[in-house]
């Protein structure tokens, strides 16, 4: 029996060394006037000033094919994130409104994305993006309560994931978490948040799911932070605290597929987030319509097929499939399918009309456990399911193997 206590104490030792943490190394106090490069910082992640309560950044020279306007909305963030561009648009402070747009453009100025985060904010109103981040196809925001919390009922200062190419809300954060700019590292979000009245803290979050990984009390609001290294530097208004970042988060294990819904969650996003630098290879889909069809194939440094994308062009609309692969087997599908409102030979063909439909299939260990049809469960006891996990299983039976699936 004590040999067991000690085992299974021994194993939540190593579980909790294993999650990331923040150890605080050190806090010192700060002059009345703060110089962040006498400090040894570089002040690049808030370069407008550090006592401004948002981010403003942008490149020295702009491209000119990047607008410099939204409407009324101002251009103040402009960053590079791989071969694209990535945006935001405010509304200037003091305007009577509270309205933001990002916006993402290739290397040659075309918009890939646009989106406005106002109609995710559980408030409508009050509540501004101060900073934001790119990576991949995964924008990543705060929705931050200008003044105290309590003018919002609690419910603001969060943050959120956003799925560009699926016009999806992967996760939102617990409220009051950011305030002012975050820090965005492979696995991990820093953030703080502070106000009068309220406490002040700093937060580590799982970059995953946007869960709360550990919460540090502050002596005020955060107003800067900046990694250098394996460091983390958080300057507020009378202090310098340094931290180090420590643990590894839990991962899926290399080359197993994800057993549960929340595993297929942490699996899916970690590919999305490393499309930008898997290795394509493009297939005809000739075969699936006159109008004719591509499969893209998305392989890691291994070789093996992380992702697969089809997309058929039909007279009257688009099919598209994504695959996402682990351990050799499909574990999520998603699939979008778009009715024009008329076909493509008529003279009022316009590709922007039409009926969008989306299914969403959750696969833990390669077998259906959830389907979404659009926002809504379909009953996994009903006979519509089974027959749609039956077709399933035959029709992803061709790519089982994640080096060379076979194309239909």
């Amino acid at each position: 029996m004590i040999r067991q206590i000690v085992l299974l104490a021994a194993l939540m030792n190593l579980t909790l060394q294993a999650a990331p943490v923040l150890r605080q190394l050190s806090v010192r106090p700060l002059p009345k006037a703060v110089d962040l490069k006498a400090l040894g910082l570089s002040g690049r992640n808030k370069p407008n000033g550090l006592y401004q309560r948002y981010r403003i950044s942008l490149p020295e020279k702009i491209p000119d094919f990047i607008p410099r306007k939204s409407g009324e909305e101002r251009l103040t963030i402009l960053e590079r994130s791989g071969e694209r561009w990535v945006a935001l648009y405010r509304t200037p402070p003091g305007s009577g409104e509270d309205s933001s747009t990002v916006a993402v453009y290739d290397a040659k100025g075309e918009g890939l994305y646009r989106m406005s985060p106002g109609y995710i904010f559980s408030q409508r109103r009050g509540l501004e993006v101060q900073d934001m981040h790119l990576d991949g196809e995964i924008l990543y925001f705060n929705g931050a309560c200008v003044g105290p919390s309590s003018r919002y009922k609690g419910r603001c200062s969060a943050l959120y994931a956003y799925d560009f190419p699926h016009e999806d809300l992967l996760w939102k954060s617990p409220d009051r978490v950011s305030r002012g700019i975050f820090l965005l590292d492979d696995d991990t979000i820093v953030s703080g948040y502070g106000a009068t009245g309220e406490r002040d803290r700093l937060y580590l979050l799982d970059k995953r799911d946007g869960k709360v990984l550990q919460r540090l009390p502050l002596d005020s609001a955060p107003l800067y932070m900046e990694r250098k290294g394996d460091r983390l530097f958080v300057v507020t208004h009378r202090k310098l605290y340094t931290f180090a970042l420590e643990g590894e988060p839990k991962a899926t294990e290399r080359g197993k597929t994800p057993d549960s819904i929340e595993a297929i969650r942490r699996e899916y996003r970690a590919i999305r987030r490393a499309l930008p630098r898997l290795r394509k290879e493009t297939l005809p889909l000739n075969k699936q319509s006159s109008e004719g069809g591509e499969r893209t194939l998305y392989r890691d440094d291994s070789g093996r097929v992380r992702m697969v994308r089809d997309e058929v062009m039909g007279e009257t609309g688009t099919w598209l499939r994504e695959v996402y692969i682990a351990g050799g087997k499909p574990f999520f599908v998603y699939e979008a399918t778009t009715r024009y409102e008329a076909p493509i030979y008529a003279k009022d063909f316009d590709p922007g009309r039409g009926t969008k439909t989306e299914n969403r299939y959750y696969l833990p260990n390669g077998t259906l456990g959830r389907w979404l049809r659009g926002r809504e469960a379909v009953d996994p006891r009903s006979p519509t399911f089974a027959a749609k996990a039956k077709s399933l299983r035959e029709e992803l039976s061709t790519l089982s193997d994640d080096r060379n699936p076979k194309n239909p």
